[in-house]
């Protein structure tokens, strides 16, 4: 309603900046419509479900690298932080899933279409081929060394490309292991492990 409404203060020009949405004085382009031009986030999209996947698969391990290497670059962004937090390494992955369409759109095959009504009902054939590996969201747990911190992050592969969605998520509780840094750098508290660390 907003890009129409938008639509009709500029008409006949389309609106500029409408970034999501798109004016009903448009025809719609049926292979082109996706979650995203309507501003619903990946995670969200209800064509795609979760899909656990082995956390042995070389493109998991290299998404965990991606992920600790995105921390490690927070926590060692100055001198100072580098000589009073530890820098992270990946102890392990606990768990992957990967954003895969519904069960329907995988067997779809075509529309049902007649004389009464431009679809029907479906056909369905055989399972789509996975092209989505470079191609997709993945969501991650694992646990990093020497703080034992356990995390979740959603990484976004494009054409093979990775790039955080969100924030990283610490999901276990922290305690005294960021005092160094508790004051001077409050965000990074989850993410730092100090090289002196307080005794119990």
């Amino acid at each position: 309603m907003y890009a129409t409404l938008r639509h009709i203060l500029s008409y006949p020009s389309y609106p500029s900046g409408i970034t999501t949405g798109q004016s009903l004085f448009n025809r719609i382009d049926a292979d082109n419509r996706t979650c995203a031009n309507a501003g619903v986030e990946d995670h969200w999209c209800p064509c795609l479900n979760l899909e656990e996947v082995s956390i042995d698969e070389p493109v998991i391990k290299e998404l965990a690298k991606f992920a600790v290497r995105f921390l490690n670059d927070l926590i060692m962004q100055n001198v100072e932080l580098e000589q009073l937090c530890h820098k992270l390494t990946l102890k392990k992955v606990t768990s992957a899933f990967r954003d895969m369409p519904s069960e329907q759109m995988q067997f779809f095959k075509k529309s049902k279409r007649n004389g009464e009504c431009d679809s029907c009902g479906m056909v369905l054939g055989d399972k789509s081929i996975n092209t989505m590996v470079t191609d997709t969201l993945y969501q991650l747990q694992f646990i990093t060394s020497p703080n034992e911190g356990f995390y979740e992050a959603s990484i976004k592969m494009n054409k093979g490309v990775s790039s955080l969605v969100g924030d990283i998520s610490r999901i276990d509780a922290y305690k005294d292991q960021p005092y160094c840094i508790r004051e001077k750098y409050p965000l990074l508290r989850k993410y730092c492990y100090c090289f002196s660390q307080r005794p119990n």
